[in-house]
């Protein structure tokens, strides 16, 4: 998981930040990986010089300096409804519906995990390992 892109500085994320990494398929949370931001990129013609391919167009790219392999299983759901964000208005978890299912729409910005949420996600990823891009 050494590479993601999206908009991420305005929410304050910067170099030195942990982050995990998530993508849904119907209605259910995968995590996909964690990673510690070594660099930020803010060209996708940079990206593709030193990591070798063609990312997805996008203003910013983390490029990692440590991070887990990709995972590609589903987040138990228990996990899932568990997971508590820092929020100033209160709305700090996820909401599924009955049938477990979440809205995906819910994890498409940045959000900020409490550590109690990070240790649970933790307990699922093997540890970080560094990372030197080209390398």
């Amino acid at each position: 998981m050494n590479h993601a892109a999206g908009s991420f500085e305005y929410r304050g994320l910067g170099k030195g930040a942990v982050v995990y990494v998530f993508t849904g398929t119907a209605g259910r949370l995968i995590l996909m990986g964690k990673m510690e931001v070594g660099d930020i990129l803010y060209s996708d013609a940079a990206v593709k010089r030193l990591l070798g391919f063609e990312p997805w167009p996008a203003p910013e790219h983390l490029i990692a300096c440590a991070c887990t392999p990709v995972q590609r299983e589903p987040l138990p759901i228990a996990v899932g409804k568990a997971l508590r964000f820092v929020s100033p208005s209160g709305k700090d978890a996820l909401v599924f519906d009955d049938e477990d299912r979440l809205d995906l729409q819910q994890m498409r910005g940045v959000r900020r995990l409490q550590s109690k949420s990070a240790d649970q996600l933790d307990a699922l990823l093997p540890p970080l390992t560094p990372y030197v891009p080209g390398q």
